[in-house]
């Protein structure tokens, strides 16, 4: 156990010096001990094609014959417990109560597999939120994962104890749902800096910046449109860049009708750009109104994040749940498409086989 407890310290430390965080999301170490798991190295997983072929690819394994998987977590779980089986009879034919237990509700099975294959990875997105890296579109598929919960434990009536365990694991997160669906639109940008992310009606002075700048360029527009009425010039228009900001761009054969109180901005190969007094107001007003948004706005989807740390111990149980659900699902589907049967457990050195079949070389 020494040495344990020194290689865990030691990855710690590599980690937090790498990450350049407090790795708040780790909340425990556990042991793999060799009493309860069988120990198999890279080698014989290899030659055994446990998850990888000799050629390095996983369909033609056990792995690849079993994940009917239909969550990244559940997807990992399966692929550990294929990785270190267990040695404990009491533990297997627990593992093996559920999955018979789902093998025998059809109906129960599919409508599982249905909202399985809805729910996001929401141990990595628990791990982005204590980093501090979690993305809009990452908070809106964990709010309609958590809402999934109450459906998932509804359809159980009764369970082995397997199952019971997985579902106690999924806590009820509706604070945490509604949090983010409060704040977060339905349909945000990849990148919280991108903007348009909080939801209108949740802040009041981001309401008021936003309304502010929705005036103004709606202004700069009723602008264009009075400018080529008093000027003439049909092609009149107003635009923008970063360098000069908002100009009136007068193509050159237009140039003679541009009214004397116009300023000349810059210069391109085909046309004027100019500015006036009531135009540089505006920009400057629009301008400030933009940083003040964009600012505040990621200020807000910080604080959001921040709240939602306190929930990241629950996430990571739920997802626990969700994953040993899914792999007692997977399992009992691949049982239900391939005849599968339970086998018979025992202490002692007898093994007995009749018709066996080799779930890899029947593929």
């Amino acid at each position: 156990m020494p040495y344990a407890i020194s290689a865990a310290g030691a990855a710690l430390s590599y980690a937090k010096e790498t990450q350049r965080s407090a790795l708040s999301h780790i909340s425990g170490l556990s042991t793999r001990m060799r009493s309860r798991y069988m120990m198999l190295d890279a080698i014989t997983l290899r030659n055994l094609e446990i998850l990888r072929d000799i050629r390095g690819e996983s369909n033609s394994t056990l792995a690849g014959v079993l994940d009917m998987t239909g969550t990244p977590m559940g997807s990992r779980l399966l692929l550990r417990a294929l990785a270190s089986p267990l040695l404990d009879i009491n533990e297997i034919n627990g593992r093996l109560d559920a999955v018979e237990f789902l093998y025998k509700t059809a109906g129960l099975r599919a409508a599982l597999g249905e909202k399985l294959r809805q729910c996001a990875d929401i141990e990595r997105i628990a791990g982005r939120i204590s980093y501090g890296n979690v993305s809009p579109r990452d908070l809106v598929s964990l709010m309609r994962t958590l809402l999934l919960l109450p459906g998932i434990k509804s359809l159980f009536s009764e369970a082995p104890p397997a199952i019971s365990g997985a579902l106690a694991d999924m806590k009820d997160l509706g604070d945490a749902a509604a949090l983010i669906q409060g704040a977060i639109v339905n349909d945000p940008p990849a990148l919280a800096r991108s903007g348009n992310v909080i939801r209108a009606g949740f802040n009041k002075q981001l309401d008021e910046l936003r309304e502010l700048s929705g005036s103004g360029k709606q202004w700069i527009a009723n602008l264009q449109q009075s400018e080529r009425e008093k000027t003439g010039i049909k092609s009149l228009k107003i635009g923008y860049n970063q360098v000069f900001g908002y100009y009136i761009e007068v193509t050159k054969p237009n140039v003679s009708l541009v009214p004397p109180h116009y300023e000349r901005k810059q210069t391109t190969s085909n046309a004027e750009r100019y500015t006036i007094p009531e135009l540089r107001e505006k920009e400057l007003l629009i301008q400030n109104a933009d940083e003040r948004l964009a600012g505040l706005e990621s200020e807000i989807f910080n604080q959001v994040v921040g709240s939602l740390r306190a929930y990241v111990g629950d996430l990571q149980c739920a997802s626990g749940g969700i994953a040993a659900l899914d792999m007692y699902h997977a399992l009992s589907e691949v049982a239900a498409t391939n005849n599968y049967v339970r086998p018979v457990l025992e202490h002692g050195s007898r093994i007995a086989i009749r018709d066996g079949r080799h779930p890899v070389v029947e593929l």
